[in-house]
C-alpha cells in the first residue's frame, strides 16, 4: 500500500511517498521539497501573508498531482508552527481543502515532537544510553529525549530560524548587536530545557533539520577541505560548530555564499540558526552531534502505521505469542506500562 506524508512547515513543504509492505518494511518511493516560506514576515504578527498562502497552495497542488500519479491510496497532511499560531490558520486549511481536496491536520508542538521522534528513532544509536533528537524549524524547535521504549522528555520551543531572523535581523529592526540579542533570547528559551534535563544521561545527540545538516556540511568542509556528498550521519564537534557560528555571524551575504557547503536558500537565516544549534548543545552539555535526514515526514508514516496497521508496527524481534498480545493491547488502548508491569 502506498501512503504519502506532507509536512507543511514554516519554511518548506515536504512530500514523502512510501510503500508499506505487509512485513512492515517501509520503502521510500519519492520525496520532494518546496521552499514556500509560509511563515516569513508573519510569525511575529501571527498571520499568514496572502502571497505565502498562494505559494503554499501551488506547491500542495503539485504534490497532490504527484501523489495521485504514483498511485497513493492515503495522504496524511500536517501543518506545524506557522499555521497553528496564525489567526488565519483555519482559513488557510479551508483554502487548501478547496484547492486540493487535502485535509490538513494542524498538530500541536508536543505532537510534532512525538512524530519527529517516531521518524528519527530507527536511525538512533541507543547503545550509549538515551538519545536526544532536535529539529530546528522556521518557527519552532522540538527537542526530545528518549530510549527504545519511551519518550522521557519532549519540548516545543518558540525558537525558529525564520522567527528569530524576522525579530532580530529584519530591515528596520534597530538592534546594535542582532546576533547577540538573538543569542540571549535563545538562552532564555532554553533555560527550562536545561533545568528539566539536569541529571539525565544523554548518550548521543542527533540533529534532523535542514539548518543543522547544512551547518554540519559546512563544518565538515572546513575540517576536511571537501564538501561531503551526503548529509546522513555527519558527526561534528561543538567546537567546530562554535567556530562556524562565529564566522557566520561576522560574514556578509557575499561571504556567506562563497563558503563551502553553504545552501544559498539559507543565506538569510543560517547565521541565526547556527546560534540556536550552538546554544542547544551548550544547554545539554553535548560535545558533538550527528545528523539524520529522517524527521517529521518519516514520523507521519510511522504514525499512520501505528494507527492503521498496528500489527506491522510491532517489532519483529518479539516471538509470535508476544506479538499477538501486543497487537491486542494496541487495539484496545491498554495502558502499556501498567500491563507490562
Amino acid at each position: 500500500m502506498r501512503v504519502a506524508a506532507i509536512d507543511i512547515g514554516t519554511n518548506s513543504i515536504h512530500l514523502m511517498v512510501a510503500e508499506i509492505h505487509p512485513d512492515g518494511r517501509v520503502e521510500t518511493i519519492e520525496t520532494a521539497r518546496s521552499q514556500v516560506m509560509l511563515g516569513s514576515g508573519g510569525l511575529e504578527r501571527h498571520v499568514l501573508r496572502e502571497e505565502a498562502i498562494e505559494r503554499a497552495i501551488a506547491a500542495l497542488q503539485s504534490f497532490r498531482v504527484a501523489a495521485d500519479t504514483l498511485g497513493v491510496e492515503d495522504i496524511e497532511a500536517t501543518a506545524t508552527s506557522a499555521v497553528r499560531e496564525a489567526s488565519n490558520g483555519a482559513d488557510f486549511c479551508d483554502a487548501v481543502k478547496q484547492a486540493t481536496g487535502l485535509h490538513v491536520r494542524v498538530i500541536s508542538g508536543l505532537d510534532e515532537a512525538r512524530l519527529i521522534w517516531l521518524g528519527v528513532l530507527p536511525a538512533l544509536d541507543l547503545s550509549r544510553g538515551p538519545a536526544l533528537a532536535f529539529d530546528i524549524g522556521g518557527g519552532s524547535t522540538e527537542i526530545i529525549l528518549g530510549d527504545a521504549a519511551n519518550i522521557r522528555h519532549a519540548f516545543s520551543l518558540h525558537l525558529g530560524h525564520i522567527r528569530l531572523t524576522d525579530r532580530f535581523r529584519s530591515p528596520g529592526v534597530a538592534t546594535a548587536d542582532p546576533i547577540g540579542a538573538a543569542r540571549e533570547s535563545i538562552r532564555a528559551e532554553l533555560a527550562p530545557v536545561t533545568q528539566r534535563l539536569r541529571g539525565e544521561t544523554i548518550g548521543s545527540v542527533v540533529g534532523t533539520s535542514g539548518t543543522t545538516r547544512c551547518l554540519a556540511r559546512m563544518a565538515t568542509a572546513l575540517r576536511t577541505g571537501r564538501v561531503p556528498d551526503h548529509e546522513e550521519g555527519l558527526v561534528v564537534s561543538r567546537k567546530e560548530l562554535d567556530r562556524l557560528a562565529d564566522r557566520l555571524a561576522r560574514a556578509s551575504v557575499d561571504e556567506l555564499l562563497r563558503m563551502p557547503g553553504m545552501d544559498p536558500r539559507r543565506r538569510d537565516t543560517l547565521p541565526v540558526g547556527a546560534q540556536i544549534v550552538r546554544e542547544l548543545l551548550r544547554a545539554v552539555r553535548a560535545q558533538e552531534l550527528t545528523t539524520s535526514e529522517r524527521s517529521l515526514r518519516e514520523g507521519i508514516i510511522a504514525d499512520w502505521i501505528l494507527r492503521h496497521r498496528p500489527e506491522i508496527a510491532l517489532s519483529r524481534d518479539h516471538d509470535p505469542r508476544e506479538r499477538s498480545v501486543l497487537h491486542t493491547m494496541s487495539r484496545f488502548g491498554v495502558d502499556e506500562p501498567h500491563a507490562r508491569q
